[in-house]
């Protein structure tokens, strides 16, 4: 199975005076099986730069959890390392790193192996109106 995720580069609100700013890079992941390869670009010089893998909703990350930390990197420089992981779940990739003189985060997830969304008890019905409603099992005393 093969997945593919682009990471978004500046996340803006709904007002242009607001803007939320996460470090100028891009993430890019090619899933195959258990390994994921992850390239992370520099859009701007940074004077830290620190990549942290994680895994989440049952995904056990195998790699470093820490595989990327270098003192300086120049605009557009480009870093690819492995992440081997075991199950299926989320992976979380999250760049840190020092822009100008400012700390900057930028994180993405995506969900790895089989995605199966959670269950509750319960049957879904729809009523007169068209709305949906879960009507849930009594509990017993």
């Amino acid at each position: 199975m093969r997945a593919w995720i682009v990471g978004v580069i500046c996340a803006l609100s709904a007002s242009a005076a607001v803007a939320k700013t996460t470090a100028p890079v891009v993430v890019r992941g090619e899933t195959i099986g258990e390994l994921t390869q992850i390239e992370v670009v520099t859009l701007a010089d940074t004077e830290t730069f620190v990549v942290t893998v994680l895994g989440a909703e049952g995904l056990r990350v195998r790699s470093p959890s820490r595989p990327v930390s270098e003192a300086r990197l120049a605009r557009g420089t480009s870093r690819v390392f492995d992440v081997r992981h075991q199950g299926s779940g989320r992976l979380i990739i999250r760049v840190l790193g020092r822009y100008r003189g400012a700390r900057r985060v930028h994180s993405v997830s995506f969900v790895v192996g089989e995605a199966r969304p959670p269950r509750a008890p319960g049957d879904i019905v729809v009523d007169s109106e068209g709305r949906r409603l879960k009507v849930l099992p009594a509990r017993r005393r």
